[in-house]
């Protein structure tokens, strides 16, 4: 295989990611006199972390160790019959040990910057807790939840018999191994 030059055989690939027909050529090889093989991400784990799925995940995984049974989804949009666009979307939709869990995760401290927007929001979480029949509410964050969208997301599933349960500081890089 000594002097097997691969270029004499393949002269062009298809992109994963952007779907072209490239030729390889030594002027691509980054510097490098020879041609080096480089990889990149697979492109749904490309897209999710463009997209920040990492604390989505984090807190999934973290609802998983918690429990005996664990089953999820990803992230989904709920409408209203006739309606265009979704009356919600939520980034966390799981059962644990039979209780069916939904949650928003943020990066922020509130849910819409608070206010008005964040009773709206979580009118509309609660409207879809309640007719999914879901025991548990979670709110997880990146970063160290307000009081006020605590007192908010409390006040807002007080009535319901919905437990609502707060997550912060989800960080990739504290995440302990299983």
């Amino acid at each position: 295989m000594a002097g097997l030059d691969y270029r004499e055989h393949v002269k062009t690939f298809r992109c994963k990611r952007c779907a072209r027909t490239q030729r390889i050529l030594s002027r691509n090889s980054i510097g490098q006199g020879d041609l080096a093989w480089y990889y990149a991400l697979d492109e749904i784990t490309f897209q999710g972390l463009s997209s920040n799925m990492r604390t989505p995940i984090l807190v999934l995984d973290k609802l998983r160790r918690g429990s005996r049974v664990f089953s999820y989804t990803e992230e989904l949009e709920f409408r209203k019959e006739g309606q265009p666009l979704p009356m919600i979307e939520i980034d966390v939709c799981c059962i644990c040990d039979g209780c069916l869990t939904l949650g928003e995760v943020k990066t922020s401290n509130r849910i819409e910057g608070g206010g008005k927007k964040e009773a709206k929001s979580l009118g509309k979480y609660r409207e879809a807790a309640n007719l999914l029949g879901a025991r548990r509410f979670i709110l997880a964050t990146s970063a160290t939840w307000s009081s006020q969208t605590k007192e908010n997301a409390l006040a807002a599933f007080t009535d319901l018999g919905i437990a609502v349960e707060f997550m912060e500081r989800i960080d990739p890089l504290s995440v302990e191994a299983t």
